[in-house]
């Protein structure tokens, strides 16, 4: 097996000591982060309204006792889909 690279080694010490403080998102546990990536999924700038879909997002999370974000960091997370 091939000895990793020198950069290989130090951006893998490196990104798992990030510096600063966990988003809302990364706080959130693996299922509800994986049941708002399906949301994120569906939207679509093209379609919907980011402040009516945000609003609806955080509404129903919140029913569900998802703890979510505020209005313009949930449409900046919505806007940043992969």
């Amino acid at each position: 097996m091939a000895k990793p690279s020198l950069l290989d080694e130090v951006m893998a010490t490196v990104e798992s000591h990030r510096v600063g403080n966990l988003t809302w998102f990364e706080k959130l546990p693996p299922d509800a982060q994986a049941t708002l990536d399906a949301v994120r999924k569906t939207y679509d700038p093209k379609v919907h309204r980011k402040h009516i879909f945000a609003r609806a997002l955080i509404a129903a999370a919140e029913k569900r006792g998802i703890p979510i974000a505020r209005e313009k960091q949930v449409i900046r997370w919505l806007e940043s889909r992969p």
